[in-house]
C-alpha cells in the first residue's frame, strides 16, 4: 500500500510540474508576441488593405518610370514599391492584397509592402516567374 501511494503522489507531482512548465511557456510566448506587436506595429493587422496603401500615395513623388503595359490601377502602388506585380483578391474571403516580387523568394517572407521587417511577411510571386501588367 505505501508503494502504491508513493507512485500516485509521484504521478501527481509530475502532472503539476508539467502543467506549470507548459503554463510558463505560454506566458513567455504571450509576452514575446506582445513585444513584437509593439516593435513592428502589425500584430493585429499584418496585411494592409488597398485603401490604406493608397492613402500613403498622397505624399509620394510620382516621377517614376512605369513598365510598358502597366495598368493604371497599379501605378500608385508601383510608385511606392517597384516590386509590385499584381493584386490578389478572392471573393468571399478576406484575401484582398498586393502581390510583390523580389530578386529572391526569401525577401518577402519577413518584409512588408514598405520593405520593413515583419514577422508576417507579404504575398509574393516566385522570383523566376515573369510578371505581366496587362489583363
Amino acid at each position: 500500500m505505501d508503494k502504491e501511494k508513493l507512485i500516485k503522489a509521484s504521478l501527481c507531482v509530475f502532472l503539476v510540474l508539467t502543467v506549470l512548465c507548459c503554463s510558463s511557456i505560454g506566458v513567455i510566448n504571450f509576452v514575446y508576441a506582445k513585444k513584437l506587436s509593439i516593435d513592428d506595429g502589425q500584430a493585429t493587422n499584418p496585411h494592409r488593405s488597398a485603401g490604406s496603401l493608397l492613402d500613403d500615395v498622397k505624399e509620394y513623388n510620382f516621377n517614376v518610370s512605369y513598365p510598358k503595359g502597366m495598368q493604371n490601377k497599379f501605378k500608385k502602388l508601383y510608385a511606392l514599391n517597384d516590386d509590385v506585380v499584381g493584386w490578389l483578391k478572392i471573393p468571399g474571403t478576406s484575401i484582398d492584397t498586393v502581390v510583390l516580387q523580389s530578386s529572391n523568394n526569401k525577401f518577402y517572407l519577413r518584409s512588408d509592402f514598405y520593405k520593413n521587417y515583419t514577422r508576417y511577411g507579404n504575398v509574393y510571386m516566385d522570383y523566376r516567374a515573369c510578371h505581366i501588367y496587362t489583363s
